[in-house]
């Protein structure tokens, strides 16, 4: 590709400038917001399953419950169904979500380059 230079005037420049460093701190922020949403969204798939489970355990529970009870025809073929219900679904596994250190490296590596735009801005205006 071919690079040409463009003379810019004093004047010129800095606005153009400041432009591109508010851009470049504006995709920073866009970039640390899907950061944060991606985080809450497994936090919602990880509250999802535990309550899932805990749906499993309950309707278990449940089944020997109604075990206990004497049973008549409609009686027993509910607990059927419970019984075959919990035998197609198996509880899931939990999720334990820990912040993995190449997490915090990007934030602290987003969080210097932010510090160094600021500090240019604050140069320019």
């Amino acid at each position: 590709m071919e690079s040409r230079h463009i003379k810019w005037e004093y004047n010129e420049a800095v606005p153009i400038k400041k432009e591109v460093l508010h851009s470049q701190l504006n995709l920073i922020n866009m970039m640390n917001h899907l950061r944060n949403f991606r985080m809450l969204r497994r936090r919602s798939i990880i509250t999802r399953n535990q309550i899932r489970a805990c749906m499993t355990s309950i309707r278990a529970k449940s089944v020997i419950v109604l075990s206990s009870f004497p049973k008549d025809e409609k009686q027993y073929k509910a607990v059927k169904i419970l019984e075959r219900s919990m035998e197609e679904k198996p509880s899931p596994m939990q999720m334990q979500t820990q912040m993995q250190p190449s997490l915090q490296r990007n934030d602290e590596a987003l969080h210097r380059e932010l510090e160094d735009i600021k500090a240019q801005l604050a140069r320019f205006g």
